[in-house]
């Protein structure tokens, strides 16, 4: 009887972990790709982004070098004259440093995600810039 309290206990928290992480990431994927509830490209970024966190085969990432790559994409966007481009990254990259995480139990959560999303931007010398309101 005992055992099966403890794992009823461990199949809740992770039903509960597992809506939470599933809630952070229609919210990232919301407010940083810019799709909205209901839309198509929603449920795909999202399912991607969830696929990718329980299935990848990368290493935790290093913070400092994620900063290093974001510093480089930064002076990549200088160098080609995407003046544009460069203060807006400046700008989001500085707002989402800032922003507090949930309680998670996830060390490095801002490298993991920044990491996830200069993976998902491509190539940003050659994608279209949209206007970003500071």
């Amino acid at each position: 009887p005992h055992a099966r309290g403890v794992g009823a206990m461990a199949s809740s928290f992770a039903a509960q972990r597992t809506e939470k992480v599933d809630a952070l990431f229609a919210q990232v994927v919301e407010r940083v790709i810019g799709v909205q509830a209901g839309e198509e490209n929603l449920a795909i970024a999202h399912n991607y982004c969830l696929y990718h966190t329980r299935h990848h085969s990368f290493p935790d990432p290093d913070p400092q070098a994620v900063r290093d790559e974001v510093d480089a994409l930064r002076e990549r966007l200088g160098i080609h004259a995407q003046l544009e481009k460069q203060r807006a990254l400046e700008m989001l990259v500085g707002r989402f440093e800032e922003t507090p995480w949930p309680d998670v139990d996830v060390p490095d959560v801002h490298a993991r995600v920044m990491l996830l999303l200069l993976r998902l931007s491509g190539n940003p010398l050659h994608t279209k810039y949209s206007h970003v309101d500071a």
